[in-house]
């Protein structure tokens, strides 16, 4: 450790009275702190750390030529960043302090991981044969467990490696910040707190996300998803179904929300409401399958429907008079859809369009022999004794 450690006033006092008495003072622990300061001006007067957080047993260590040499092997019982470290007798004496005033921590303490701390002290005030060390009867033990734990290929074969092409087969649990980075596959239960992908994702199994999911490539899921709360995706492919909501059913509108572009504005949403009601909204058009929009066209509709529809003029070459009608007006039209119907016409209804408000004679329309392609409409004046001509025809069929 870099760090410059400081002796006490009562630390210095109590390895003189120590010499004089022909006795060796015991260093047995180690504290660590959260206090930040300049130890080279505060040590002198400090009794204990500023804000001591925990205090561990040494493990080994020993004094040669004025330099005292320190082990501590740390199962922590805490999470925290250290500041501030001391060491002490056996009698709770604070003999030195170390501490600094920088941002960065002199070292970090995980909960329930080891943290060996190594340390090297002249001392120029003190006879160094006046001072021994006093360890813990585990710390040697502790020290070479650890020391083998560093050493092997694998120490943590539980836990995920953060390298390329990882594969993780077990059941896990990732709760913190994890990256991944390169390639990786899970082929058994993977449990995560928030879940981010930037490139493409790929589940063959069955997928639950209970927390926020951002996957900002391609996401292909070939069985069911049931998303809990938010699930965000450019391009979504499941090959199954995918639940929406929470799995204990409840209440409320779950949506399906679309953001074109990366605009933070919803553009389309999709959702459903305990009752069963399916509700499409858009800020724009919503568009069902193909569409023309013509005087002449068609649009798709929900469950499979085509609507067509689209104006005859009476000026149009193409009018042909019945056979057997006396009246020229009385005529017919072979109409041609804008779009086949694949399989079936269900109906198609005509409506005259007059040329004036206040024609003088009743006209009427009439179809003949309906089919995928086309229908014919007919025209027929009401009133023989009159004739008008009339504007067009208006016609309108629906089919699959």
């Amino acid at each position: 450790m870099a760090t410059q450690f400081y002796l006490t006033n009562v630390g210095k006092q109590a390895a003189i009275d120590a010499e004089n008495l022909k006795v060796t003072i015991e260093l047995a622990y180690i504290a660590v702190g959260s206090g930040r300061y300049d130890a080279s001006q505060a040590a002198e007067n400090l009794q204990s750390l500023t804000n001591q957080l925990a205090r561990y047993n040494l493990s080994g260590g020993s004094t040669q030529g004025g330099t005292l040499n320190l082990i501590a092997s740390i199962d922590s019982t805490i999470s925290a960043d250290i500041y501030e470290i001391g060491l002490l007798t056996e009698d709770g004496i604070l003999f030195a302090v170390a501490s600094t005033t920088d941002i960065d921590p002199l070292f970090t303490l995980v909960n329930e991981i080891t943290t060996v701390v190594t340390i090297g002290m002249s001392l120029a005030d003190v006879n160094s044969d006046s001072i021994s060390i006093v360890i813990d009867s585990d710390g040697q033990i502790a020290t070479q467990l650890m020391n083998e734990h560093l050493a092997a290929d694998d120490p943590h074969p539980q836990y995920f490696l953060r390298e390329e092409n990882n594969q993780v087969n077990g059941n896990n649990t990732f709760n913190g910040e994890n990256t991944f980075n390169n390639k990786n596959s899970f082929s058994k239960e993977t449990n995560t707190t928030e879940l981010k992908v930037s490139e493409k994702l790929e589940v063959t199994g069955e997928s639950e996300l209970s927390g926020k999911t951002t996957i900002s490539g391609d996401a292909t899921f070939t069985k069911n998803v049931v998303a809990e709360k938010n699930l965000t995706a450019e391009t979504f492919i499941a090959t199954e179904s995918i639940s929406i909501g929470a799995a204990n059913g409840g209440s409320g509108t779950k949506a399906i929300n679309f953001k074109p572009h990366g605009n933070d504005t919803v553009a389309a949403s999709i959702s459903a409401d305990t009752q069963g009601n399916l509700k499409l909204n858009a800020t724009g058009e919503v568009q069902i399958g193909q569409s023309l929009k013509s005087k002449n066209g068609y649009t798709a509709l929900p469950n499979g429907f085509i609507l067509q529809w689209g104006f005859v003029s009476f000026s149009e070459n193409g009018w042909v008079r019945v056979p057997g009608s006396s009246d020229s007006n009385e005529r017919y039209y072979e109409v041609t859809f804008p779009l086949a119907f694949p399989e079936n016409i269900i109906n198609v209804i005509t409506g005259l369009n007059l040329k004036t408000l206040n024609q003088q004679n009743d006209l009427g329309s009439q179809t003949y022999n309906p089919k995928l392609t086309g229908v014919t409409v007919l025209t027929q004046n009401m009133s023989a004794s009159v004739t008008r001509e009339f504007d067009g025809i208006y016609w309108q069929a629906i089919g699959y």
